[in-house]
């Protein structure tokens, strides 16, 4: 009986956990590329973020797609801003609101993303995703 209640609390917090977003056969060429890299950078970001709130999307300031051969290297420079989701917390980052303006933490990034000609047909590797540079500024 026990097993069977724990076995019932793992499934149901596993049915919360939200699924990170992937590249799964994003290329080059893809009408929206700065878009799903720069919400698939966010969840990079999140998922190595290991104290505080998620952070969330709140513009793109700059996307630059560069192609060499049959590869290319997206740069994005990011605006984000803390959200009231604990770094803990299963929600998906788009349902968690922001924080208020005189409490949030935001954050400049700048990333660069690399695909080979088979474009990107897994969950970011090192290979693919640079470490965000991200200079962060307390709430005032």
């Amino acid at each position: 009986m026990q097993m069977t209640v724990l076995l019932l609390v793992v499934a149901v917090a596993l049915c919360g956990a939200h699924p990170t977003n992937t590249l799964e056969n994003v290329t080059c060429h893809d009408a929206g590329l700065a878009q799903k890299a720069a919400d698939f950078t966010v969840d990079h970001i999140n998922d190595h973020h290991h104290h505080g709130y998620e952070f969330k999307l709140t513009k793109v300031n700059s996307s630059r797609v560069e192609p060499v051969d049959d590869e290319c290297t997206i740069t994005l420079e990011l605006s984000l801003e803390e959200t009231k989701c604990h770094f803990t917390n299963p929600k998906p980052v788009e349902d968690c609101e922001l924080r208020r303006h005189m409490q949030t933490v935001t954050a400049k990034c700048k990333v660069v993303l690399h695909f080979g000609p088979e474009g990107a047909n897994h969950q970011g590797t090192s290979d693919e995703i640079s470490d965000p540079d991200c200079e962060t500024y307390p709430a005032v």
